[in-house]
C-alpha cells in the first residue's frame, strides 16, 4: 500500500484522501488470505545492500576501466526491488 508524497509539514485535502483511502484498502485486505501472502512477499524481499553493490561495482568499473563486458552484466543481472516480488 503507498499513500503517495505527502508532506506532512504542508498537508492538502487530496494527501487526507489519499491517506483514509488506502487504509480503508488495507483494512479491507487485513482479513483476507491477500494480507498473509502479501506479509510473506514483504519479509522474504532481500533488502541487503549486496544486490545494488554489483549494480554499482559494475558501475565504477566501466568509469574507470571503460565499459567490459563484465561491468555490464553485473549492472544488467541486478534487479529492480519491484521486478523481485511476485503480485500475490
Amino acid at each position: 500500500f503507498h499513500i503517495g508524497a505527502m508532506d506532512p509539514d504542508e498537508l492538502v485535502e487530496e494527501d487526507v484522501d489519499a491517506m483514509v483511502k488506502t487504509i480503508e484498502r488495507a483494512c479491507e485486505v487485513y482479513k483476507t488470505p491477500a494480507y498473509p501472502a502479501m506479509v510473506k512477499a514483504c519479509i522474504g524481499q532481500d533488502l541487503t545492500w549486496k544486490e545494488p553493490a554489483k549494480k554499482w561495482e559494475g558501475m565504477l568499473e566501466e568509469l574507470f576501466f571503460g565499459g567490459s563486458e563484465s561491468s555490464t552484466t553485473k549492472k544488467d543481472t541486478v534487479k529492480k526491488p519491484t521486478e523481485t516480488v511476485s503480485s500475490a
